[in-house]
């Protein structure tokens, strides 16, 4: 419904919450590492076309979305989950690659890693077995 009627459905409210926020909560819930990575594999799909259609709304929470999905990343065990996380930082990178970048650079993960060399490493070791 984002693609076809975005500002219909985020002018829904469930309950008392604004149905945006209810995305977001969603979203965060299926890409967190309690969730499964095959759940988690096709919410990154849900979660760039969110980014891309609603950007927008959402830009002051682009980041934490960006980190979570960094982290689940990092901790992927299978081809799947890897590849459906680095297209979703691929589809970024390339409808919005100043921003994108912009936010990678700034982004540092738990280990004190900089988050576009972890993508870049996780991507390139990866890269030769995705379809």
């Amino acid at each position: 419904y984002i693609r076809e009627a975005r500002d219909e459905t985020l002018a829904v409210t469930i309950g008392d919450k604004p149905a945006l926020e209810c995305y977001l909560a969603i979203l965060a819930r299926l890409i967190a590492p309690e969730a499964s990575e095959g759940t988690s594999a096709r919410a990154a799909t849900l979660l760039v076309h969110f980014i891309l259609r609603c950007k927008d709304l959402v830009q002051s929470n682009i980041p934490a979305m960006l980190a979570a999905a960094l982290d689940r990343l990092v901790g992927a065990r299978t081809l799947p989950l890897r590849q459906a996380l680095v297209m979703l930082f691929a589809r970024l990178l390339n409808e919005e690659q100043l921003s994108t970048v912009g936010a990678l650079r700034q982004m540092t993960l738990l280990e004190g890693q900089s988050a576009l060399s972890v993508l870049l490493i996780q991507w390139l070791r990866d890269q030769h077995d995705f379809c």
